[in-house]
């Protein structure tokens, strides 16, 4: 009797972590790729050094989509992907100037932090389907902000 409780036990984890999958991301273009979160990860902007320092429990170990960094001195591109499935999606935005955050987008009280700046992080629930990535408008100085990336939950 005590053997199943154990068995029952491993086979309900075993279905969280089976409801939780990735979340199939598709329509990916140019330098947009698909990685996970985690500190010491250079994943905050394809092929760049920007390395994660400082990741939020709740958002350790999801998918981030990113885009390369491109010109310091043109905003941070922006992006679409499509979701096969409903989604929390979370928004990283680099702390630089005011950029424009579209409608619908809740600030939250995480924040995100690598080797060259920080983010802060925004949330929306959404369907599965397309998801536009605003372009980063923020500028300080002479230089823009670097691309937002975009973080993803599968809902339960």
């Amino acid at each position: 009797m005590k053997y199943r409780s154990v068995i029952s036990a491993i086979l309900c984890a075993g279905a969280v972590c089976v409801s939780a999958a990735d979340v199939k991301i598709s329509g990916l273009t140019g330098s947009v790729k698909v990685a996970k979160i985690q500190e010491k990860a250079k994943a905050r902007t394809t092929g760049g050094s920007f390395v994660f320092t400082k990741v939020p429990e709740a958002l350790k170990g999801l998918q981030i989509v990113t885009t390369s960094r491109g010109a310091l001195n043109k905003p941070g591109a922006g992006f679409t992907v499509e979701i096969d499935q409903p989604a929390t999606v979370y928004l990283l935005v680099h702390d630089r100037g005011n950029p424009t955050i579209p409608a619908g987008w809740k600030k939250t009280s995480m924040r995100v932090v690598w080797n060259a700046g920080s983010d802060d992080v925004y949330e929306k629930l959404v369907k599965a389907g397309k998801i536009e990535v605003p372009a980063h408008n923020g500028k300080s100085g002479a230089y823009y902000g670097v691309p937002c990336a975009l973080v993803i939950r599968p809902s339960k």
